[in-house]
């Protein structure tokens, strides 16, 4: 508004000018009062809608960029907007799964490493992957834990603290002992892998895999 009255004031255009410059200043003042309230209320509409748009369409976290937005870029100049505008929902992609049906193909791996962990560590890895699979028992995803054991085995003999954490698994997942597993001879050692037992009851989800991967430092440094 300064720079409007100064300009109004004469002091950008000649003495000469003034009269026609006095005649589009007052115009154009006449017409920033109805001007700037209409594009006010039109930036505000603008946001209100789209976000409900936003607000009313499900979605499921995580999702890639790609999934999420019709253009993988934003406008620095007003990225609330332009994320806004560019989002995708169901009123405006045809093309767009229902969450449940993305819900199902979402596959969740829950991987740990160990060495030399004590037994109380080893029991609380277990009860926390014990409480994920009754968790997950009236969910759909796809659930998979992976223990990655360093100097597990070593040729056909399994160390001490790899017999440690096999003598928790029966005891705290409910599974059966070694002899029921399932075994499988790898490049990098030894591979043992349990389907846990799901509580019962329908609505149920897929049996979580459980993995034991006992690695042997000869063969992994070859």
């Amino acid at each position: 508004m300064l720079y409007i009255n100064d300009l109004c004031s004469g002091l950008y255009f000649g003495k000469t000018d003034i009269e026609y410059s006095n005649n589009i200043c007052h115009n154009g003042t006449e017409n920033l009062e109805f001007l700037l309230p209409a594009l006010l209320l039109v930036c505000i509409g603008q946001c209100l809608s789209t976000g409900y748009y936003v607000y009313k369409s499900s979605t499921i976290v995580l999702q890639k960029e790609v999934k999420l937005f019709w253009m993988p870029m934003y406008n620095s100049f007003l990225p609330d907007q332009w994320m806004l505008l560019d989002r995708r929902t169901q009123l405006m992609d045809d093309t767009q799964e229902q969450q449940e049906e993305q819900i199902k193909k979402t596959k969740v791996y829950i991987c740990t490493t160990m060495y030399r962990e004590t037994r109380d560590e080893m029991k609380q890895l277990l009860e926390s992957i014990s409480l994920i699979n009754a968790a997950k028992q009236y969910g759909t995803r796809h659930f998979e834990s992976h223990i990655i054991f360093d100097g597990g085995i070593k040729g056909n003999v399994i160390g001490d603290k790899a017999l440690q954490l096999l003598s928790l698994v029966p005891e705290v997942l409910k599974t059966g002992d070694v002899d029921t597993c399932t075994k499988a001879d790898f490049p990098y050692g030894l591979r043992l892998s349990w389907r846990l037992p799901a509580s019962k009851g329908e609505g149920c989800g897929q049996p979580m895999t459980f993995v034991i991967h006992l690695k042997d430092n000869r063969k992994v440094r070859r």
